[in-house]
């Protein structure tokens, strides 16, 4: 991991906080249905509850078909082991040109991961590229 974290654009970023949700062993049984309202649907308001929802959003693909429930039958439902939901800032607006003491962008992150044990860095470092910074991040200013 190199610092500062840098996105394909050269912007640079810095983690200022996160929250890891473990889901056991990977999956759930049950109702894809059920599993996919009660989990992945809902990681947007999670996120919002987390970090207020006055912030840009990424999820990162988690590799379900789309739509939601194409192809998928009642049963087990793989899920990441564990997800990070990581708000990075970059002092930088996405508009640009701003003329305040203090401002930058933002963005809630929702990045998946292998293993509970793996390094944040990595699991951003991994995701940075495909972020894209203009279309999910929310500029900020005071």
């Amino acid at each position: 991991m190199k610092f500062p974290m840098t996105t394909s654009d050269g912007r640079r970023v810095r983690l200022a906080s996160a929250y890891l949700e473990h889901f056991g062993g990977g999956h759930l049984e049950g109702n894809v249905a059920s599993i996919a309202d009660a989990v992945l649907l809902e990681l947007p308001k999670r996120a919002a509850k987390l970090f207020g929802d006055h912030r840009g959003l990424y999820v990162e693909p988690l590799g379900l078909p789309e739509p939601l429930f194409a192809g998928l039958s009642d049963g087990p439902v793989e899920l990441p082991v564990a997800l990070f939901f990581c708000l990075l800032e970059s002092d930088q607006l996405v508009a640009g040109g701003g003329d305040y003491p203090v401002e930058g962008s933002s963005v809630v992150a929702v990045l998946s991961a292998g293993s509970i044990y793996e390094p944040i860095t990595d699991v951003i470092e991994g995701c940075l590229p495909a972020i894209d910074w203009r279309k999910h991040a929310t500029d900020w200013w005071f």
